[in-house]
């Protein structure tokens, strides 16, 4: 049995090191492909391929966003090279775990063809330690369970990638309790947030995708002084749970 985790990603520099040794950690192969960075990331990512061999570096040179294309291209080479019998798809601020095991235990174990996989979001706060560049150590505030969940899927002709890392279908409801999650840590400082979202609005354009990734299309067009108007209630802290990482 073979779990692959497969990601894409672009300028995620604060993040991408934490994100890819955990999960090299946790799969026996990983497959990033690197969409046009050129804040370090591709060569953060070639830096740890040198001592990672596990860890498979592709290039996704296209400016239109098409992350589901991109995805599904990486669930396929996971299966035909690398023999993966589980393919695990992340975006580079989530760090998937299971509460028990590695994440290549307990996917084997399952009598089931996916896994819905639980996301939490973290948020910012003032108290956090600035000193720690782990930002999924630094960022310890959580809300609860988002309702738009992930998956994990057995790798087969008809398994398809949506937008989003989701696949439409049925999964073992019971299994995103027990087994998968996500500590989703999407926003950490104000400028990254924007450059995100701008970056990810004119790609979604260009691609021309519809109604997809609205959350993009609606902040990428926001004036500097929306930005930092909704950068405080990000912050808000009511509601939050603090949960850091062991």
């Amino acid at each position: 049995m073979t779990v692959v985790g497969v990601s894409m990603v672009h300028n995620e520099i604060d993040i991408v090191a934490f994100t890819v040794r955990h999960m090299v950690a946790e799969c026996d192969h990983v497959i990033v492909a690197d969409n046009m960075s050129t804040d370090g990331t591709h060569e953060m990512l070639l830096d740890i391929a040198l001592s990672e061999p596990r860890l498979h570096i592709e290039d996704e040179p296209s400016f239109p966003y098409r992350q589901n294309l991109t995805m599904n291209r990486l669930s396929e080479l996971a299966r035909t090279e690398y023999g993966a019998t589980w393919v695990v798809p992340f975006d580079m601020d989530e760090y998937v775990y299971s509460p028990a095991w590695k994440i290549y235990e307990v996917l084997p174990s399952l009598a089931t063809q996916q896994v819905k996989v639980g996301a939490y979001e973290f948020h910012p706060q003032p108290t956090d330690d600035a000193k720690e560049r782990n930002p999924f150590k630094r960022v310890v505030w959580r809300r609860d369970l988002t309702p738009d969940h992930k998956v994990a899927f057995v790798p087969k002709s008809g398994s398809v990638l949506s937008f989003g890392n989701h696949i439409y279908g049925d999964a073992w409801e019971e299994v995103s309790r027990s087994t998968l999650y996500i500590r989703h840590v999407p926003y950490r400082s104000l400028e990254q947030a924007k450059a995100k979202s701008r970056h990810g609005k004119a790609a979604l354009e260009a691609a021309g995708q519809g109604t997809q990734g609205w959350h993009w299309r609606h902040m990428g067009g926001w004036s500097d002084a929306e930005w930092s108007a909704w950068w405080e209630t990000w912050l808000a802290h009511d509601g939050l749970t603090k949960d850091p990482l062991p």
